[in-house]
């Protein structure tokens, strides 16, 4: 695989990563206590 192919794929990867992080963060200053009591409520 050449170089240049990993490289983008790399690229890829952080950016969805840094928008799944930015997503989280706003959705966690938006609603602060939602997000613990979804986490409980998942768990068996």
């Amino acid at each position: 695989m050449p170089l240049a192919q990993n490289f983008k794929d790399d690229v890829s990867l952080l950016e969805s990563e840094a928008t799944l992080t930015k997503t989280t963060i706003k959705c966690m200053n938006r609603e602060p206590p939602v997000l613990p009591q979804r986490f409980h409520m998942n768990i068996p």
